[in-house]
């Protein structure tokens, strides 16, 4: 799948060989990579989706996808993004976003949610009708931008709130 990017940052898919280096080789990894790789990163959510994701590229099943988010001016990585689609909901994905924190999402998630729904969310193109997301409601910076966006609110689970995007397909 094809990179994107803007002046500020770059959203890679996370190939077989770049999960493998997370997985089993990380401290190489960290040393040779020509971008800080901090500690914290990638998101411990990302990480156990890993292993499963080697599989299912193994399987050619695409039902789950995984992208790395750096900041080209800083040299280094800043966060992670999933998107996965439950078997019986294959029209529905599951949008999650994390950074490295609180700081880097305040800089970075209006720049990678536009960046992922204008461009990434194309190549995917036929294959889902909506996507969703959670928030906790006390994360008004990011609902404040999902509304912006077009996101609806679906769902209240005190104190989670899930969100939901029709796609240009649905």
């Amino acid at each position: 799948m094809k990179d994107f990017k803007t002046e500020k940052i770059i959203i890679m898919s996370c190939s077989s060989e770049m999960a493998k280096s997370i997985l089993l080789f990380r401290n190489e990894l960290t040393s040779r990579s020509p971008i800080t790789i901090p500690h914290e990163w990638p998101s411990y959510r990302f990480r156990s989706f890993l292993p499963l994701y080697l599989e299912f590229l193994e399987n050619k099943d695409d039902s789950l996808h995984l992208w790395i988010t750096a900041d080209l001016l800083e040299k280094r990585m800043v966060g992670d993004i999933i998107l996965y689609m439950k078997t019986e909901h294959q029209e529905t994905g599951f949008l999650e976003l994390y950074f490295l924190n609180e700081k880097d999402e305040k800089v970075y998630f209006k720049e990678c949610i536009y960046l992922y729904i204008r461009f990434v969310l194309k190549q995917l193109s036929g294959k889902m009708t909506r996507i969703r997301t959670e928030t906790l409601m006390s994360q008004t910076f990011r609902i404040h931008i999902l509304r912006q966006i077009g996101f609806k609110l679906k769902k209240r689970e005190d104190p989670y709130l899930i969100w939901e995007l029709e796609t240009d397909d649905g």
